[in-house]
């Protein structure tokens, strides 16, 4: 089930320097159980505000924010339980800055940085345990310089 209402929203996010107020229309579907599962802003038919997807017991499973049709700022995604997945940064539709991705206990899983949408700077992966288990340098998408491989107690395994 989809429900479009008329409403107006308020973004003022100094991080993001996007200070709009207008009227949206907000598109809303529904599990079959009447629980909601998806909530949508637009303007002119372009997603332009927040978008949230839940799961059939409620929960909140993904938060993105829209301006005009593009990804903007923070995205974060959850496991069902709850636990942070991902926190994600856009820029006009594409990845920049800080990305990190979690286990489900909350110990970080990628640590990767994004420039224009590619991979830009220091890449990490961690074992579930914590331990380094990878680090790549990348430049405009490439790997460019060291890569690094660990076991899960610590130790270097391969460098190149």
């Amino acid at each position: 089930m989809n429900k479009q209402t008329e409403h107006e929203l308020l973004i003022l996010d100094g991080g993001l320097n996007l200070h709009f107020k207008g009227s949206f229309t907000v598109s809303r579907a529904y599990f079959s159980h009447g629980v909601l599962k998806a909530e949508a802003y637009y303007q002119e038919k372009q997603l332009h505000g927040r978008s949230s997807f839940y799961s059939e017991d409620g929960q909140l499973l993904s938060e993105s924010w829209f301006w005009w049709g593009k990804k903007v700022g923070r995205c974060s995604q959850f496991y069902p339980s709850g636990a942070l997945y991902a926190s994600l940064n856009y820029r006009e539709g594409k990845k920049e800055g800080l990305q990190e991705y979690f286990y489900e206990d909350g110990q970080i899983k990628t640590r990767e940085h994004f420039y224009d949408g590619k991979l830009d700077g220091l890449s990490s992966l961690y074992w579930p345990n914590g331990q380094l288990k990878r680090e790549s340098s990348f430049q405009q998408g490439s790997r460019h310089g060291m890569d690094r491989l660990f076991n899960e107690k610590g130790a270097l395994l391969d460098e190149t």
